[in-house]
């Protein structure tokens, strides 16, 4: 899974974990285990996003670029530092053209 949308921890998101088991006791019962850097934490599902890496998606609610909605895509690798960071490469070649290469929001992929 992949981290998201975490405040009080904003520099995990966008890692990639293992999710353990739930929490069943206490003030973070039904959160999820995960370990990030030896660390343990508990994460709520809201935050647990799955790694869609190899998954076959639709671009789609686009604003800088529009003309890519609808546009069937295979989805890359999730970007875990820099300026894309917590977005999937995509590789888009229109028409067989030249191939450009993209940063994507997950929420901007429909499966």
């Amino acid at each position: 899974a992949v981290l998201v949308g975490l405040v009080s921890k904003p520099a995990l998101n966008g890692r990639v974990v293992e999710i353990g088991r739930r929490v069943t006791g206490g003030k973070k019962a039904g959160r999820y285990g995960v370990e990030v850097d030896g660390e343990q934490y508990a994460m709520k599902s809201s935050n647990l996003e799955a790694d869609r890496a190899g998954e076959q998606a639709v671009l789609e609610g686009l604003v800088g670029r529009p003309d890519l909605n609808g546009v069937a895509v295979t989805v890359g690798k999730l970007h875990l530092a820099g300026p894309h960071e917590g977005r999937y490469a995509i590789r888009h070649a229109p028409d067989g053209g030249e191939v450009e290469a993209l940063a994507i929001r997950s929420a901007n992929l429909r499966p």
